[in-house]
């Protein structure tokens, strides 16, 4: 196995993170996480998602949190919408860079967005062709790459073929997550490098891969002055390798 010469990561503990927090979190203290964050080095970072409030209150403050986070030209802020009313908030709150996410697992589909894997792509589709007309920027999330929690092992093809629809859809990016952290590396290696094969031919696609979700370990001091405003366990990052050429087109 090959390593990629270069990595990126994008911070999701304050979206992917925070939305299972029970306690409600106020919008200074979100931007401050952010921040702090931000000053640990990583510039992308999902700072929430326009979803339902009843289905993630913790998110309901993501336009307040955008609001905040405006002029900073040294971060790459992106949120997560998940149907053409959030992607409405998202233009209002002066979204940059949007994420939509569909799954290589039916059954995942259905439970956790109550539609088909070919249902949420079509919607998908009619969001990131908006996006685009506004020129912003779309990421595609691939839930359930290496594993579901209710069908078990999922076949690389299915992954492989999401992850083409996703690019075909206008996702700049694709992302295979690895939701219920089941992974190795190697195996993400693997799923990656079949979803890439699929687009070798076109030097224009940014190729993706690879999450994990992963606690940020830091050091007993900074944990504890980072718990006084979250906790600690929420933080994740999602590593997203891409091929030089696709890193040449895109400044970071």
């Amino acid at each position: 196995m090959t390593l990629p010469p270069r990595v990126r990561i994008v911070e999701v503990g304050p979206r992917d993170g925070l939305q299972n927090e029970a306690a409600f979190l106020s919008v200074d203290a979100k931007v401050a996480f952010i921040e702090m964050l931000a000053r640990a080095g990583l510039i992308s970072i999902e700072a929430g998602s326009f979803v339902s409030p009843k289905a993630a209150p913790q998110m309901a403050s993501t336009g307040e949190v955008l609001e905040k986070l405006r002029g900073r030209a040294d971060l790459r802020v992106s949120v997560l919408v998940a149907n053409p009313r959030g992607l409405e908030a998202a233009f209002k709150a002066g979204a940059r860079e949007l994420a939509v996410f569909a799954a290589a697992s039916e059954t995942f589909s259905r439970h956790n967005i109550n539609c088909s894997i070919a249902e949420s792509l079509a919607r998908f589709k009619v969001m990131v062709e908006e996006a685009a007309r506004r020129g912003i920027w779309a990421r595609g999330y691939v839930s359930c790459a290496l594993g579901c929690p209710y069908e078990g092992a999922v076949a690389p093809a299915q992954v492989a073929a999401v992850a083409r629809e996703l690019r075909a859809i206008g996702c700049a990016e694709v992302s295979l997550g690895d939701t219920i952290g089941v992974g190795t590396p190697l195996e993400d290696w693997r799923r990656w490098s079949r979803a890439k094969s699929d687009w070798s031919a076109s030097p224009s696609i940014f190729t993706t891969l690879m999450v994990r979700r992963s606690p940020i370990f830091s050091p007993v001091s900074k944990r504890a002055s980072l718990s006084s405003i979250v906790p600690s366990r929420v933080s994740a990052a999602v590593l997203m390798l891409r091929a030089p050429a696709a890193m040449s087109r895109r400044k970071m």
